[in-house]
């Protein structure tokens, strides 16, 4: 995730976040703090690296390629043109977590 804008999510369904990377159009992460995630992801094993639909986050799907994760996009904002509504949004997000937990 690029920031941590999902804490009630996680909290309210006793998620576990390892991690969140804040980039932006003028941002990317640093060099160290993504290696630091990359130990994280690699000794904590999680079930996916969640990317939000942004420009210029490659490096994320690289990243959970990289240690053997599998990726979920996510699109907090509703950029997609198939969402049209509020409950459309949170069904789309719905969808991305559950693929992230599917065997």
């Amino acid at each position: 995730m690029s920031h941590d804008g999902f804490a009630h999510f996680v909290q309210h369904y006793q998620l576990n976040q390892l991690g969140a990377v804040s980039a932006g159009s003028d941002t990317k992460p640093g060099a160290r703090h993504i290696a630091r995630l990359r130990d994280t992801l690699e000794s904590e094993t999680p079930a996916c690296v969640f990317i939000e639909r942004e420009e210029g986050f490659d490096w994320g799907k690289r990243l959970a390629d990289d240690v053997g994760l599998k990726s979920v996009l996510l699109d907090p904002l509703g950029k997609d043109r198939e969402i049209d509504t509020y409950v459309g949004l949170l069904a789309k997000l719905l969808e991305g977590f559950e693929t992230c937990f599917e065997e």
